[in-house]
């Protein structure tokens, strides 16, 4: 149950501002925006990663998340990427503490297809473990 509460309230902490565009103004804040949500693959779903489209209304800029779930050790790392010179990451080293690591500064170009993937890492110089990848769109 309580990781089910922390998807939902990661999930609505991302998606809030596409939403707020809608009512405020009855229109999309951006047109062909595609949310992405993925868990890490070690059958405990420790880390889970999500995107969303521009952050707000008034914003060019992407939003996405990393959310450490599990008092394992390991560390989440969200890595967005898209074309063949853009990647950018977040890493949660909370260990399950309810806050999820968000980073809304980096603006992909509207409608670029890109990857989300998450993964779980031991420590700073880990290897990156039990990674999962899906696709959205700016």
């Amino acid at each position: 149950m309580r990781n089910l509460s922390r998807k939902a309230l990661c999930l609505a902490a991302v998606a809030a501002s596409a939403t707020l565009g809608v009512a405020a103004t009855g229109t999309p804040a951006f047109a062909a925006a595609q949310n992405a949500s993925v868990y890490t693959t070690e059958g405990h779903k420790g880390g889970m990663g999500n995107f969303a489209g521009d952050a707000s209304r008034s914003s060019s800029k992407e939003r996405w998340n990393a959310c450490d779930h599990r008092k394992d050790g390991y560390w989440t790392v969200t890595t967005l990427k898209w074309g063949t010179n853009h990647k950018y990451s977040v890493t949660d080293k909370g260990q399950n503490d309810g806050v999820c690591k968000l980073r809304d500064d980096v603006n992909v170009p509207e409608e670029t297809k890109v990857t989300i993937t998450v993964c779980l890492q031991k420590g700073t110089h880990g290897a990156l473990k039990y990674c999962k990848s899906a696709t959205g769109r700016a």
